[in-house]
């Protein structure tokens, strides 16, 4: 083994371990990313200068010497219930094709730089985000710092510098705001998402082109802020429903939010969906484990997530020459018709 003169205050380069192996820096790369076609000999050398310098460039050296299994982290910061178990099923599914493990912590919403350069010292190999932090600009440039694989979840932001999944929210709230017209509805109301969430702003400016482009007043009175969970849908469906002339429909911008709607209809003795069609989006277990069965957008979580270790698994075992490029990724969305909804009949009559 030949042995290379380096500064010792400098740090070490995959270049130094290659000279130190006497091998190229595309052999060491090889190695540390355990590809299979790699003689004994060579693997032994390059493992040896490894441990001399000391050098542990990213999780993929430490996966190597110390034997253990790559471990991916889904970080998480009060997304609902159902949202984390549809995106749990779908990376536990497909981490089992690739021996990997799931780690699942939750963090605040609020995170600072410390509290994720103190997590990122785990020993993880790469990161799942999911929204609300996947929309946090500082999210991705610490992780980018860091070296980290990462995929966010829901939040499209398109800068090229991160991989991306989602579907086209815009879009599914379009189609979602047409169907209720073609059902006759034409004051709908609309419970927003989270303000936080780059999602929540692509499904209201879907329903406000639609009822634009087919000439309809988006009107205040018929517009409520909800924050993704129940509660705040119950209060939001509460304001829509007192209003002097109630919407007949109601647009939720998820699930558990339009679950929230529904109860405070049946508190107000309105009848979904003879007087008030309601809908949601994800279509989430809370859409078929409430009556009536929920009418939503349909978001393929469980693939979404799927997807995300896929393309970990890819960046984690590719050479760094071959590693796939950051991208978009868009899953098809999908409306689904349940009992929530039916034509209009008459305006909701005004409550006490």
């Amino acid at each position: 083994m030949k042995t290379a003169k380096r500064n010792n205050n400098s740090p070490v380069t995959l270049i130094d371990v290659a000279k130190h192996a006497g091998v190229s820096p595309m052999t060491v790369s090889r190695v540390l990313n355990n590809f299979p076609k790699v003689r004994v000999s060579t693997k032994e050398k390059v493992l040896a200068a490894v441990s001399e310098l000391k050098y542990l460039p990213n999780q993929a050296a430490r996966n190597l010497v110390s034997g253990r299994a790559r471990r991916i982290c889904l970080l998480y910061a009060n997304p609902s219930s159902a949202y984390l178990e549809k995106l749990m099923l779908g990376a536990l599914e497909t981490l089992g094709n690739y021996g990997y493990q799931l780690i699942v912590k939750n963090v605040s919403q609020d995170i600072t730089a410390e509290q994720l350069k103190e997590i990122l010292t785990n020993a993880w190999d790469g990161v799942i985000i999911p929204p609300p932090i996947s929309d946090m600009a500082g999210i991705r440039k610490m992780l980018t710092e860091a070296e980290m694989p990462a995929v966010f979840l829901g939040s499209m932001a398109g800068t090229r510098e991160a991989f991306e999944i989602g579907i086209n929210d815009f879009q599914a709230s379009i189609e979602m705001t047409k169907y209720l017209i073609s059902l006759g509805h034409t004051r709908i109301g609309f419970v927003r998402g989270h303000p936080s969430h780059s999602t929540s702003s692509a499904r209201e400016d879907g329903y406000k082109k639609v009822l634009q482009d087919a000439g309809i007043d988006i009107q205040d009175e018929l517009l409520a802020q909800g924050y993704f969970t129940y509660k705040s849908g119950l209060e939001a469906g509460l304001k829509l429903l007192k209003v002097q002339r109630p919407p007949t429909a109601i647009f939720a911008s998820n699930d558990d939010m339009a679950a929230g709607v529904l109860g405070a209809a049946a508190s107000l003795g309105v009848k979904v969906p003879n007087d008030l069609s309601v809908v949601g989006f994800d279509d989430s277990p809370i859409a078929t484990t409430i009556w009536p069965n929920l009418t939503t957008v349909g978001q393929p979580l469980v693939e979404m997530a799927g997807k995300a270790v896929e393309i970990l698994h890819n960046v984690l075992e590719a050479e760094q020459e071959n590693s796939p490029p950051k991208k978009l990724v868009f899953l098809q969305h999908s409306l689904i018709e349940r009992d929530s909804t039916s034509v209009v009949q008459n305006d909701v009559k005004q409550s006490d």
